[in-house]
């Protein structure tokens, strides 16, 4: 379903309402744990205004190179389930409005219908887009001299943090009870009501309102057609299959969380797939801290335990990369270190051939070294893979292929269904060697096959045209003779890639490379700087690089 195109619609009848109170769904599609709409619904009991329950497809941020179609599927199936709640919660008929337009637009209408008293939502760590739209809603509501409520939904302060009282701040977030859902029995402003149900109704050519029920799935025009990718299969959306998930995790696929982390196939089983939902909002973080510590005391042996308190760990790790993001907006296109930002502009001057064809093989997973083709062809298709598989990935294209990680962010980005902001681009960051602060990990792909896949299964699953090779030569075809290739039905540069690069010379080459920034006289300083504003406490100094750290120390080889 897409917005039609039309002149300015007026609604005849509409009569201006009491003043209405507006609830600005964003990363948070569920109603559980919503701090804003309890305080919203709260303030209408207290006050006598209607309520506004609205999210705002819009265009431009869907035209920016992070953004993809994968994440409005997994959206779009939140947002009616979303719909659904709402109606089955409400007593008063109360429908959640889906604008196709900018937001200022939508409020605007809004405004002028209706009387907005308050708009409400929680904070977000998004892109730059994001980051600039949020400073034009806030200079629209000081214009129209009204109050605009945000509430933090992740251990994220606004503006930054002392990096030293982080670990308490964030600690006293996840002991806060969750929000219950409040009862809707608020009734919608007149201007909403008269909206036909289910009905795309156009206001002026930039602006269209659909009062939605969630009993068919929404489409956006808006979404970019180069990254609908054919056969893509990714994780569904909303609430129910995110609870069924956190259920299951935290009874039995839990046991063997550790066990499989790293591994592309048994990961996808073991891990807890519960990254989108938290990344989209059908589950908030709290729940999932609360329903983890729950089970965690309730665990009867000692390897489950640890299980858990790996999740546990790795819920607060969120968090610690997310503030990096709100305290340096600037991290999403410029190294957190600058002296590695002449490192960067100098990336396609060292001889490894022209930049856009090593990319575009990286991209689609056409690489010639088989770990890192099937990790991207698994990711294109699936939309995700396990934590050290993306680092692999990662590492790979900013080491040994040396691309420039600002082009490589927003691709990845756009593969990835749980694309959070705040996490990934300091993780691109880091993986790409150039916060400072942390260990440079430049990956083996072949010894991570070897380790991760030894039977070469998850290789013949994404590069079928490996799969005739016996296991051992799946991880390293280069080795084996032509001839030998041959007899399997298998020729390099016909069947399947040559490999674009030796990864042992180009990994000795990204060191030496490394080294001559890490050499330079201001490293220690400006590493040092980094870290009082990003570095974790919970290790000590000794470990973070503002010592000196050897570029080899997590060469991974």
């Amino acid at each position: 379903m897409s917005p039609r195109i039309g002149k300015e619609k007026i609604f005849p009848g509409i009569t201006m309402d009491n003043g209405c109170e507006v609830v600005w769904f964003k990363r948070d599609l569920r109603l559980t744990d919503h701090t804003p709409l309890q305080q919203a619904v709260q303030r209408c009991q207290q006050r006598g205004h209607t309520l506004v329950l609205l999210y705002c497809i819009e265009p431009e941020l869907w035209r920016q190179p992070d953004m993809a179609h994968r994440h409005w599927l997994f959206i779009r199936d939140c947002l009616a389930e979303l719909a659904q709640q709402i109606q089955s919660r409400s007593h008063t008929e109360t429908s959640l409005l889906v604008a196709f337009g900018s937001l200022t637009d939508t409020l605007h209408w809004l405004h002028h219908h209706c009387a907005i008293q308050g708009l409400w939502s929680h904070q977000e760590t998004g892109n730059d887009w994001t980051f600039q739209r949020d400073r034009q809603v806030q200079a629209w509501c000081r214009e129209h001299r009204l109050e605009w409520f945000e509430s933090p939904q992740h251990a994220v302060r606004r503006g930054g943090i002392n990096r030293d009282d982080y670990e308490q701040f964030s600690q006293q977030f996840f002991d806060m009870t969750c929000a219950g859902v409040p009862a809707l029995a608020i009734s919608m402003p007149e201007c909403v009501r008269q909206l036909p149900l289910d009905q795309i109704s156009d206001i002026h050519a930039d602006l269209s309102l659909l009062r939605y029920s969630g009993d068919f799935l929404i489409a956006n025009p808006s979404v970019r057609a180069m990254t609908c990718i054919s056969g893509e299969q990714i994780q569904r959306g909303g609430r129910s299959l995110g609870l069924q998930l956190l259920d299951t995790f935290v009874a039995s696929r839990s046991h063997r969380y550790l066990q499989n982390l790293a591994r592309p196939l048994q990961g996808a089983t073991f891990s807890s797939r519960l990254s989108p939902h938290l990344a989209w909002g059908s589950l908030s973080a709290r729940e999932v801290m609360a329903c983890a510590r729950h089970a965690l005391m309730q665990a009867d042996d000692a390897s489950h335990k640890r299980n858990l308190q790996a999740f546990i760990s790795r819920l607060h790790w969120q968090s610690h990369f997310m503030q990096k993001l709100e305290a340096e907006p600037a991290m999403e296109f410029v190294e957190q270190n600058r002296l590695y930002q002449a490192q960067a502009e100098g990336a396609n001057r060292d001889g490894e051939g022209e930049l856009e064809p090593r990319l575009t093989a990286w991209f689609h997973g056409l690489t010639g070294q088989p770990m890192i083709d099937a990790c991207m062809r698994c990711l294109r298709q699936t939309g995700w893979l396990p934590f050290r598989m993306r680092a692999m990935v990662m590492s790979y294209a900013s080491y040994l292929l040396w691309l420039p990680w600002q082009r490589t962010a927003p691709l990845l980005a756009t593969l990835f269904t749980d694309y959070e902001p705040g996490i990934h681009y300091p993780q691109i960051q880091m993986q790409s060697g150039v916060t400072g602060i942390n260990p440079n990990r430049i990956y083996n792909p072949v010894k991570q096959s070897l380790d991760q896949d030894p039977q070469g299964h998850f290789i013949a699953r994404f590069c079928p045209e490996l799969a005739s090779l016996p296991a051992s030569w799946r991880h390293h075809p280069a080795l084996i003779t032509r001839a030998e290739l041959l007899r399997h039905g298998l020729e390099l540069g016909v069947d399947y890639p040559q490999p674009m690069v030796d990864h042992e010379a180009a990994a000795q080459r990204a060191r030496q490379r490394l080294a001559m920034v890490h050499n330079h006289s201001e490293h220690r300083q400006t590493s040092r700087n980094v870290y009082e504003k990003h570095g974790s406490r919970r290790r000590s100094a000794q470990r973070h690089a503002t010592s000196s750290v050897d570029v080899r120390q997590l060469s991974l080889f």
